[in-house]
C-alpha cells in the first residue's frame, strides 16, 4: 500500500462481504471528530468485526454531509446503500435508531462514497 491509511472502520460481517464483493460503495456515518478527518482521495480500510486482521482498502470519492440520516437517505438509491431489500422509511428507523437525534443535531452525517482497491 502506497499510500497512508487515514481510518480504519469496522463493520460488521454481512456488510464486509457486501463491501468485499463490490455490493456496497456508501457507507453511512455519523459526521463525528474521525469522519471529519476524511477527504477525497484519501485511503480508508475496512475491518471485519469478528477478524479484524481482515481488511479491505478503498479510496474515498466523496463524502457528502446531511443533517440527519432522513435527508441521507433520501438523497442516495438503496442499491448505492446495500440496503435494496428495505425501504427508506425502513432504513431511515434503523439509523435513528443506532444514533439519536442529539448526536445527528451535534455532529451531522455522512455518505463516504468509495471504490474498492484492488
Amino acid at each position: 500500500m502506497n499510500k497512508e491509511i487515514k481510518l480504519n472502520m469496522r463493520l460488521n460481517d454481512d456488510i464486509f462481504d457486501l463491501v468485499k464483493y463490490g455490493t456496497n460503495r456508501v457507507e453511512l456515518r455519523l459526521y463525528d471528530e474521525k469522519r471529519k478527518k476524511i477527504k477525497e482521495n484519501d485511503i480508508i480500510s475496512f475491518s471485519k468485526v469478528s477478524d479484524e486482521n481482515k481488511k479491505i482498502y478503498a479510496k474515498v470519492l466523496k463524502i457528502d454531509i446531511y443533517d440527519s440520516f432522513n435527508e441521507l437517505i433520501n438523497n442516495y438509491a438503496l442499491e448505492e446503500m446495500y440496503f435494496k431489500d428495505s425501504s427508506k422509511e425502513e432504513l431511515t428507523k434503523l439509523f435513528n435508531s443506532i444514533y439519536s437525534k442529539d448526536e445527528q443535531d451535534t455532529y451531522k452525517v455522512c455518505a463516504i462514497r468509495f471504490e474498492k482497491m484492488e
